[in-house]
């Protein structure tokens, strides 16, 4: 498990950071809900409650990455313009 943490320590996966939550700004019942649920989870089962939310956080990048890499490969496929490319009239991509 030690080894699993180094490595994606030094990976170059893509972690999200949480400096982009805005919790000044007004927000709907549905963003407080699970909030209000993870705060009651680590009230009532800190250990659990934590570990579990480290775990999800652990895999979120690599999840990421695949889910993006099966993306591109599908618009690929279809014959889809990738993500920030854009294509001209005569086919070639813009850079």
């Amino acid at each position: 498990m030690v080894a699993c943490l180094a490595l994606l320590m030094v990976s170059r996966f893509r972690y999200r950071s949480f400096k982009e939550l805005e919790l000044a700004s007004r927000r709907s019942y549905l963003f407080v809900l699970p909030l209000a649920a993870m705060l009651v989870a680590i009230a009532v089962h800190p250990k659990g409650a934590l570990l579990l939310f480290a775990v999800i956080y652990l895999l979120s990048a690599p999840s990421s990455y695949v889910w993006g890499a099966l993306r591109r490969a599908r618009s690929r496929h279809a014959g889809l313009p990738s993500e920030g490319r854009e294509e001209v009239t005569d086919g070639s991509p813009l850079r």
